[in-house]
């Protein structure tokens, strides 16, 4: 139910985004709704949080739409909004493999057609794939740089 309602506002809603500091607000509640019923999933966003940052020597930032933004190599390559999605951006043919294997979802905005992926953080079972996924992202800045 909580997904559609944010699927629905995210969809419906989209020109409140406009608006400075929307966004931002919008995110600060979805944490503190996710705070306070649903401590598993937050405490799972927390410990993503550290793993992403001394395993994947990420940065971590705030996201331009609120949330926090993962960096590799200066380059933005994922973001954790307030209520546990988290978005990665991969090449097309990596986030293709992981949407093919049911490893990652569509971007929960931008759908198929592009190289960004959705995957939801519930608990902390949901960490390892979440960082397979920040990995891969990371690899392929690594490659870019390399080339």
């Amino acid at each position: 139910m909580e997904r559609k309602v944010f699927a629905w506002i995210v969809r419906h809603l989209r020109w409140v985004a406009r608006i400075p500091g929307s966004t931002h607000l919008f995110d600060a509640a979805l944490f503190a709704a996710t705070a306070i019923f649903h401590p598993r999933r937050r405490a799972a966003m927390e410990a993503l949080e550290e793993l992403v940052i001394e395993q994947c020597r990420c940065t971590l930032s705030t996201h331009w739409l609120g949330g926090s933004a993962y960096r590799f190599g200066g380059c933005e390559i994922a973001h954790l909004h307030g209520n546990g999605l988290l978005d990665v951006r991969l090449d097309r043919a990596t986030a293709g493999e992981f949407i093919t294997t049911r490893r990652a979802e569509p971007h929960h905005v931008l759908g198929c057609s592009t190289a960004w992926v959705s995957y939801w953080i519930e608990s902390n079972a949901d960490l390892q794939p979440a960082l397979d996924l920040i990995e891969a992202a990371a690899a392929r800045i690594s490659r870019q740089g390399s080339t």
